[in-house]
């Protein structure tokens, strides 16, 4: 069984929120930061996979990676194209962190929602 880790989503939110911001500095558009969110969202994945071993079924790594990794990032890559954050970039790394843990928890409720009633036993 994997857990969700609340330092680890600290940390990679806040490596995501770094690049980000630095990618708002320097002025670098939607697909540019769209495609550093989504290499960073890999790099995280083989990190893991690395760190902690291959799960069990190919299909619940894809899930967990989708859940925990790729929509979370998704939100922090939205919410760093928003006015606030683009005259403010240093903002987002506070805002980012926590928009992220805000979509994890978002998205463990929808995935119990939809799914967690079909698991049980």
């Amino acid at each position: 069984m994997t857990s969700v880790s609340l330092p680890l989503l600290l940390i990679y939110s806040s490596l995501l929120s770094v690049i980000l911001v630095l990618l708002n500095r320097r002025g670098v558009g939607a697909v540019g930061a769209a495609a550093a969110t989504l290499l960073s969202c890999v790099i995280a994945e083989v990190v893991q996979f690395s760190a902690f071993g291959p799960l069990p079924s190919k299909q619940q790594a894809v899930q967990l990676w989708l859940l925990f990794v790729l929509v979370p990032g998704a939100v922090v890559f939205g919410a760093s194209r928003l006015s606030l954050f683009q005259h403010r970039p240093w903002w987002l790394l506070p805002g980012g962190p926590v928009s992220f843990v805000v979509a994890v928890m978002f998205a463990m409720l929808a995935y119990n929602i939809f799914f967690g009633s079909s698991h049980a036993g």
